[in-house]
């Protein structure tokens, strides 16, 4: 899962709570371990380290402890035969087929984001974290963190916008932020972010085919002649 304030890529936590317990599976959220583990499951109990902090890592340990409980027989903690790893995978695969599969992963939208040009700008950048990001970046803690941010939202500016966007845009006669904006089914807050990446990139204009787009002092398009 990648969770960001509006968007969610994942199966939420709370459904895999429902399903263990229609499974009569009793789940311990915050359990103290002796142990390092970040789960464990005796029987039909399964406890979750109490450090771990994020949703979504959480999730992916009860996917994963789900699976031992619906494919694995025995103690296998100690891991020392070939069965035991068999096992152990076997319970991965079925996490992971849980969680992603073969028909992707599922975006869940924040049911009070309620229109549908702030719903476009979400989806893409959670479409950008999908196509680009890796781990767990939830925190935005350290450089690399930030980095894959940016990225998933760079993707999302050239996927609903990009240079030929905005000269469409002005093929159409917008001539304004909020037109523009219009145009282009994106929030002026969105279109805003954008430009001032693109200004960064490449700076007060920027050319594509026989058009030069200033960025200063304010958004203009030129065909040249």
């Amino acid at each position: 899962m990648i969770e960001t304030v509006n968007g969610v890529i994942s199966l939420e936590y709370e459904d895999l709570l429902k399903e263990s317990t229609a499974n009569n599976v009793y789940i311990i959220e915050n359990a103290d371990f002796k142990s390092k583990a970040d789960g464990l499951i005796n029987g039909n109990v399964i406890g979750i380290n109490k450090n771990v902090r994020t949703s979504r890592k959480r999730t992916c340990i009860l996917a994963e402890e789900l699976g031992h409980y619906h494919t694995t027989a025995g103690d296998i903690v100690c891991q020392s035969t070939v069965s035991d790893r068999k096992q152990e995978l076997r319970a991965r695969i079925w996490a992971y087929n849980k969680l992603i599969g073969l028909n992707g992963i599922v975006i869940e939208i924040n049911k009070n984001v309620r229109t549908s040009r702030k719903r476009t700008c979400i989806l893409a950048e959670e479409l950008g974290h999908y196509h680009t990001t890796a781990g767990d970046i939830v925190c935005q803690s350290t450089v690399s963190d930030r980095k894959q941010e940016l990225r998933a939202r760079i993707w999302a500016y050239n996927k609903l916008i990009g240079l030929n966007g905005i000269v469409n845009a002005c093929k159409h006669g917008c001539h304004s932020l909020h037109d523009t904006a219009d145009y282009l089914n994106v929030t002026e807050e969105f279109l805003l972010e954008a430009l001032q990446y693109y200004k960064g990139k490449y700076g007060i204009y920027a050319t594509i085919d026989n058009y030069v787009i200033y960025f200063e002092p304010s958004l203009g398009v030129f065909e040249l002649v």
